[in-house]
């Protein structure tokens, strides 16, 4: 973490003096850049959906969210510390069956296929980004991509996450890297995608305070010598990922001249994919079971090393009758369809156990109307721990213009086996060997969508649903209830003003056993001017969080799963404020944010998980640099 130390000032030097007199006037509306790059995402071609293109975000607004957790969700839970376990608190079921190993509270920080940036330019682009706050908080990321010959572009994502946190063992050391690269022919007839992604977390579990009124009381200005659960906890986490995945067109591509009276008809035999993806995690907890945290102990007094590794090779083979490139294509139904062979190795514990599995899908989109568009999905597994899995999903898209905007139905029914780790394990302070039936989802949806506003309603119905107890153990309930929620996003802009507002209502019918806010809100109120004759533009502004009391969901730090608690009720009584002013200097941007302005003036019970609070005030700088060259 030196470098960054060495290099910060040399960064901020270069920024004010080479830039600050700039001429490029950039004004308050938004704007494409005049350097064109654009991204697109690898699982938009896998569909019947359009790949969609965006460009890259060289705007002010939200640039202050520098935390990855924040970026990817805009209602979650936090430990106090950047790079930590998190739960979203907007309620989602997962569309994806097949086997599930069962750790997802470190999701939002991963580099996964699904969120890998494949861009779209003309020359080499670098972004760099560095944020440094309190308690040595350091967040590093650089992001590269050019082209290296005509059709062929390899690209760069690398990020480290470090600090020592507010209390004692709240350390995390976290790295992230994922190179791609993708190509296509002349005659876009073949092409193909690559990656390799490594995630690694370190991560120092104290387990919360043994005693919140320590902090409540301010018995202890310096946070770090109020008692912890955990002394010599550690939690060691690894991913590793290879991905490639080609397709080449059926069609030949030479047809240069089409009569525009009378055009040549054809038919369209779509193209062929085939993708090969290897995947490696490992899941590691040390401490000493003699702790007085966990109430058993299984199979060693004197230490606890508790160890999970997967591996998985996939392999699909798919055929679609959608045109890469033709994005404005006018055929009434297009069609994808795909099959899968997975191959799992699960060691855990000492126990070794080898799975394959069969995933036949199929996806079908086709316009009923100009303006209705129709969409389903249908996705079955045969073999291996989920076998008799099944996805069906329906869709409806009614456009009513670009200036009335878009309804959107959505209906789906899953039914699928609870994840591996919630049926059998066994560690040295937890195991379990529970037979559960497939749980079952049935989730209505509809929205509504016209430029920044934005206004849906989720109703699931639930059966069989796996949780985790007050004792942190999994188990069912088989009875079916209801899940409710309903959001509003919008968005105003008066002058030099800007607001924007995300607000959600959710509630639980028939069970207790899925503990949510009934309302939470997430604020950001902007005042944007320009100076220096618009070569700096400067923001001003205020972040605001709260949601409605309830009891939220403890942590388990060794099986990485959040449980239900009824002790300590997260009683959100004033809202959580971030004070910050954004800076643009031509393709520089630079942020000052003084996080949780208002702690302390209404108490200290500022938690979001039990016995974890939220950090105090404390400043936060970061700076971001986009070079094109």
């Amino acid at each position: 973490m030196k470098v960054f130390k060495i290099i910060l000032p040399y960064i901020i030097i270069g920024l004010f003096t080479t830039q600050i007199f700039a001429s490029n006037k950039d004004t308050l509306r938004i704007k494409k850049d005049t350097t064109s790059v654009s991204y697109y995402f690898d699982n938009s071609l896998d569909s019947i959906d359009v790949a969609e293109k965006y460009d890259i975000d060289t705007f002010l607004y939200g640039f202050q969210k520098y935390d990855p957790l924040s970026q990817n969700t805009p209602f979650n839970s936090s430990f106090g510390n950047i790079g930590f376990a998190s739960k979203n608190l907007l309620f989602s079921t997962n569309s994806e069956i097949g086997f599930d190993m069962g750790f997802h509270s470190m999701d939002a920080y991963l580099y996964k296929n699904e969120n890998i940036k494949y861009y779209d330019l003309l020359k080499p682009y670098t972004r760099l980004f560095y944020l440094m706050g309190a308690k040595r908080e350091q967040l590093f990321n650089v992001v590269h991509s050019q082209n290296i010959k005509k059709g062929l572009n390899v690209g760069v994502d690398f990020r480290i996450i470090h600090s020592l946190g507010d209390y004692y063992r709240q350390k995390s050391d976290n790295s992230h890297v994922a190179f791609n690269s993708n190509y296509v022919t002349e005659n876009s007839r073949y092409g193909f995608k690559a990656n390799f992604i490594y995630n690694r977390f370190t991560l120092m579990e104290n387990g919360g305070l043994t005693d919140k009124t320590y902090f409540e009381d301010s018995t202890y200005n310096d946070r770090k010598l109020i008692p912890v659960n955990l002394l010599e906890a550690e939690s060691r986490i690894k991913e590793l990922n290879i991905y490639f995945k080609q397709y080449f067109k059926l069609n030949k591509t030479d047809d240069k001249i089409k009569d525009s009276i009378n055009p040549k008809k054809r038919i369209n035999f779509g193209q062929i994919y085939y993708s090969i993806n290897y995947e490696k995690s490992s899941n590691v907890y040390f401490d000493d079971p003699l702790s007085g945290f966990y109430s058993q102990i299984y199979n060693d007094s004197t230490t606890t090393f508790d160890s999970v590794r997967v591996k998985k090779l996939e392999n699909i083979l798919a055929w679609s009758n959608f045109e890469i490139g033709n994005i404005e294509q006018e055929k009434n139904v297009l069609l994808y369809f795909q099959f899968a062979h997975k191959y799992f190795d699960i060691y855990e514990n000492l126990h070794r156990t080898f799975m394959n599995q069969y995933i036949p899908s199929a996806f079908l989109s086709f316009k009923l109307l100009k303006s209705i568009e129709l969409k389903g999905r249908a996705t079955y597994v045969i073999g291996g721990y989920n076998d008799g899995d099944v996805f069906v999903n329906c869709k409806i898209n009614y456009d009513l213009g670009k200036e009335k905007g878009k309804f959107l139905f959505d209906a789906s029914m899953k039914k699928n086996e609870a994840s591996w780790l919630s049926k059998r394990y066994n560690s040295n302070n937890f195991q379990w060997d529970n037979t559960f039936n497939k749980q079952q989802n049935i989730k209505f949806s509809a929205a509504y969508n016209y430029k920044s506003f934005q206004m849906g309603l989720n109703f699931y119905d639930l059966k069989n649903y796996v949780y985790y107890d007050s004792v942190a153990c999994p188990k069912q309930y088989s009875p079916s209830f209801n899940v409710l929620s309903a959001y509003v996003y919008k968005n105003f802009q008066m002058g030099k003003w800007r607001i924007d507002n995300k607000i959600i209502y959710q509630k639980v019918f028939g069970a207790d056993i899925i503990r949510l806010p009934e309302f939470a809100g997430n604020h950001s109120f902007y005042f944007t001017f320009n100076m220096f004759k618009s070569a700096l533009i400067a923001q001003l502004g205020v972040d605001l969080k709260y949601t409605t009391a309830y009891f939220a969901d403890s942590y388990m730090p060794a099986t990485q799963q959040f449980y239900l608690q009824d002790e300590q009720k997260i009683s959100f009584h004033h809202f959580y404020a971030d004070a910050f002013i954004n800076l643009k200097i031509q393709r520089a941007r630079l942020f000052l944010k003084y996080q949780h302005v208002n702690a302390g003036l209404f108490g200290h019970e500022y938690y979001m998980v039990p016995n974890y609070p939220l950090q105090d005030r404390a400043f936060k700088f970061g700076v971001s640099w986009d070079f094109h060259n």
